[in-house]
């Protein structure tokens, strides 16, 4: 664990330590005196500094200060619980570095049993997953035997890329990746095979690429190519956006699935001229001195005359991959410019808006392909109508659902309102079937979400800690509902006597910046600047909080980390700036730039375009630059995780989302081990008849080489995290010791401190 000093503090904690003396020398109250014991000379000062030790992140200094309180007053029972958090968090660090070691171990030992057997996939999986056990740079890397299977994945990789298995090369140079962070050469390589591999995945046998393009028009590209020579952030470099699209469109000629599909493209005269002409218009565009707006369009319009003169591909397939390419990063724009589509923008509004129609369950399709409910939604028709986690959807409307995508059972299950839609439902537990009747409504989006649910009602439990009254907010996306949802939920626990509060904003994506802006208004004073925004055509445009909220004095911890983007470093980075809060975690992803929604072509489609940077109070941008060693919100008490250790921690988030109703036994159970290998971290699930990540993304281990020597062997060393949330835990000590100081020492005695372990996240489940 690596901890990051700062100079500043909260406001409130800035100057209850500047007057904790005089407030502990003449007593806050009459009662306050009684309470408090004689103290040594010296006592105040040393708690002082252990105070400012916590809240700074330096652990060890405050737990040294205790001691010699401790050494002159052993009897004192407060200074001893406070000490004892200190200790048990001293030994969580210990237990986490020998969990670390032993899988790393483990990892490393079963990667040499598969290099002694020439299985250098499996052996190379082991070393990455011995890697991502490191918070540090891993020594073991730079062993010859490492270097041994290295060699062998590249080669390996090289041979899947000549014999067309492009999703198999994709795979290893992804993993390549991993290992090697930074090298260009593999990240190259991984693009292009990914380009391969993706045009094998869109428009494979079973893919429903016709519906992806469908609406999609000349018109919708010429008007995004304008805005963006108008209006992109920066000057864009639109000779690279132009080669990038030709170098996609000549790719398409050499795509299988393409060519089985295609007439022109199995005449061998037709694809060849196709390809030669492509050829031409690539030379072109080195050619010219300038390559301006008006170079771009033309181009556009010739690579359309040419497929029509030769291949003759779908006109939509072909303006739909030249611009997809156009926008990448190979085209030189910010990977958060896109396009979105004319089917895809009811989804986008989902997301946005926070609401959408339908019946209210989150599905997902896991490995043996049965279209699974995750959770119902709290007050929705499929809540109501008694839908379970874990029930199997196994008809729509009559229709089976067997072979059926997540995509197109979204489409399916999904209407408008004041229809309705039968889903036949197969219940494990039970082992019966039934149909369900369900009338589509507007289905909202909850964002607020709590630590864990009630037992009795399921409704979310914000109060974290009854003792100190700490209340825990989990914010998952800004959305045009969450502000209301968030003054809800303050109001609620003001009720409940909240004396702190920890605004979980891990995880969260972000999303709409004038519900970023509300929510920092929030916790802000009037007149403190919450962000600024310019760019290329832009004028500087600053916003400041017009708050007169009661919040802007209660006691703040944020946690962010790597996945806190956009909204949520705007957030975090305000209240930091203003020493309102300390922010706990690890640095956040680095998301600083402003998107547009334009709407282009008939107003069927929209171009989501980078216009501008945010900046943070301090002027610093927040936006991760190539090459950058400087970026996102950087947290005042750095608590570093492990992979496994995050995913632990989305696992759950996702179990505590999931409702279990009445005769649900589910969450009584034992909890699903983790697997052994890491599944890379997937997006937040979002909600509603929304597909989530499968947890079980790896092959079943029967179709892996060597799998009867793993079953064997990590049956027997499985290691597994404990269901245990450390920079959670560490927000929360943090809290406790500030309200402890708020409060003034004489009110220690009266506070029932226990071991500060942080409550379980499974509430006991109501069965009949």
């Amino acid at each position: 664990m690596t901890v990051r000093t700062s100079s500043l503090l909260p406001r409130h904690c800035t100057t209850l330590l500047l007057t904790l003396a005089s407030l502990l020398a003449f007593g806050a109250s009459a009662w306050a005196q009684e309470q408090v014991p004689d103290r040594e000379a010296g006592t105040d000062v040393l708690w002082a500094q252990g105070v400012d030790g916590i809240i700074h992140g330096n652990f060890s200094e405050a737990r040294a200060s205790l001691a010699r309180i401790l050494e002159s007053q052993p009897g004192e029972e407060s200074y001893h619980e406070v000490a004892s958090w200190l200790d048990r968090r001293s030994r969580d660090n210990v237990t986490r570095a020998e969990l670390q070691a032993k899988q790393r171990a483990q990892h490393l030992r079963l990667a040499k049993k598969h290099l002694a057997k020439e299985e250098w996939e499996d052996a190379f999986d082991y070393v990455r997953s011995a890697r991502i056990c490191s918070l540090a740079e891993a020594a073991f890397m730079r062993e010859p035997w490492i270097q041994k299977v290295h060699d062998e994945i590249v080669a390996l990789a090289r041979k899947h890329e000549e014999a067309g298995e492009w999703r198999e090369a994709a795979g290893l140079y992804f993993q390549l990746t991993q290992v090697y962070e930074g090298n260009a050469e593999y990240e190259r390589k991984l693009d292009e095979c990914g380009s391969h591999s993706r045009l094998e995945f869109l428009y494979g046998e079973d893919s429903e690429w016709k519906l992806r393009t469908r609406g999609v028009t000349p018109k919708i590209v010429e008007d995004a190519l304008w805005e963006i020579h108008r209006r992109y952030v920066v000057e864009p470099d639109l000779r690279a956006g132009a080669k990038a699209g030709l170098r996609q469109l000549r790719l398409l000629a050499e795509s299988e699935v393409l060519i089985e599909m295609y007439p022109g493209l199995k005449d061998e005269d037709d694809r060849r001229m196709y390809m030669r002409r492509l050829d031409r218009q690539i030379k072109k565009v080195d050619g010219l001195e300038d390559y301006s707006y008006k170079d771009l369009r033309a181009a556009f319009k010739k690579v359309l005359q040419i497929n029509d003169e030769t291949v003759a591909l779908d006109r939509e397939l072909i303006i739909y991959e030249f611009f997809e390419k156009v926008l990448s990063s190979d085209g030189s724009l910010d990977k958060f410019t896109s396009m979105i589509w004319p089917v895809e923008y009811s989804e986008f509004e989902k997301h946005t808006q926070g609401r959408f129609y339908g019946v209210g369950i989150q599905i997902s399709l896991p490995l043996n392909k049965k279209l699974t409910v995750v959770t119902p939604l709290e007050g929705t028709p499929a809540y109501r109508a008694g839908i379970q986690a874990d029930d199997v959807i196994t008809h729509v409307n009559g229709e089976s659902t067997e072979g059926l995508s997540l995509t197109g059972a979204v489409r399916t299950i999904m209407g408008p309102v004041g229809t309705e839609v039968v889903l036949t439902i197969y219940r494990p537990r039970t082992k019966k079937s039934f149909d369900v009747t369900l009338m589509r409504e507007q289905i909202e989006i909850q964002s607020v979400k709590g630590y864990r649910r009630s037992a009795e009602s399921q409704e979310w439990d914000f109060m974290l800690d009854s003792d100190f009254k700490i209340g825990y907010i989990r914010l998952t996306n800004f959305q045009d509902t969450s502000v209301g949802e968030l003054k809800e939920t303050l109001q609620h626990l003001q009720t409940q006597g909240m004396r702190g509060l920890i605004l979980d904003l891990r995880f969260n994506p972000g999303g709409l910046l004038q519900s970023a802006i509300e929510v920092a208004e929030m916790f802000l004073p009037d007149g403190d600047d919450i962000v600024s925004t310019a760019g290329r055509r832009l004028a500087a445009d600053t916003k400041s909080s017009r708050s007169k909220d009661r919040h802007c004095k209660l006691p703040l911890v944020v946690l962010v980390n790597g996945s806190s983007a956009s909204a949520s470093e705007i957030v975090a980075g305000a209240l930091k700036d203003h020493h309102r809060a300390l922010v706990v975690g690890e640095r956040s992803f680095g998301k600083g730039s402003v998107q547009n929604l334009i709407p282009v072509g008939s107003r069927d489609a929209y171009l989501k375009l980078t216009t501008a940077q945010y900046y943070l109070p301090s002027g610093r941008s927040i936006h991760r630059l190539p090459e950058s060693d400087s970026w996102g919100v950087e947290p005042d008490i750095e608590v570093s995780l492990v992979a496994r250790e995050t995913n632990k921690i989305r696992m759950m988030n996702r179990e505590a989302d999931i409702i279990h109703l009445e005769g649900d036994d589910a969450a009584s159970e034992a909890e699903t081990p983790a697997p052994a290998e890491d599944p890379a971290p997937a997006a937040p699930a979002a909600h509603g008849e929304k597909p989530v990540e499968p947890e079980g993304e790896t092959q079943p281990v029967e179709t892996q080489p060597g799998a009867e020597v793993q079953i064997e062997e990590e049956a027997e060393e499985l290691i597994e995290y404990p269901a245990v949330d450390y920079q959670l835990e560490t927000a929360a000590l943090v809290l406790r010791v500030q309200l402890l100081q708020k409060l003034g020492f004489g009110i220690l005695p009266k506070v029932k401190l226990g071991d500060g372990r942080l409550p379980s996240r499974q509430p006991t489940v109501v069965t009949n």
